[in-house]
């Protein structure tokens, strides 16, 4: 069977407050609730060195590779109606007297 430490003896031994062991190994993965927690050899040590060097034994993650999706292609699903609106333009003249007696005479020549 493997020898266990407590976190308030680590603390003790790195001279430090236990609380700060405790969010160190939490911080780690490690799974701690109090000071009188027990621990492996090699887990005390890997807390012992993060604390003193600020490095994790645990190689970090590689960042996963960000998937870019591309569109299927670059037209839209519905086409855009086009639409041409006309607009009529009403012609407004103005008769006076003498523009009716040129359109009756120009009549009653036709």
């Amino acid at each position: 069977m493997t020898d266990k430490v407590s976190v308030k003896e680590i603390a003790d031994e790195l001279g430090i407050a236990s609380k700060d062991v405790l969010e160190k190994a939490k911080s780690m993965g490690i799974e701690v609730k109090a000071a009188l927690s027990k621990v492996s050899m090699e887990e005390a040590e890997k807390i012992a060195n993060y604390i003193m060097n600020g490095e994790d034994d645990k190689p970090t993650p590689a960042p996963k590779p960000t998937v870019v999706k591309k569109a299927k292609d670059d037209t839209p699903a519905v086409k855009p109606i086009e639409k041409e609106v006309v607009v009529e333009e009403e012609k407004v003249v103005e008769t006076t007297s003498e523009n009716k007696k040129c359109k009756k005479f120009q009549r009653k020549q036709k």
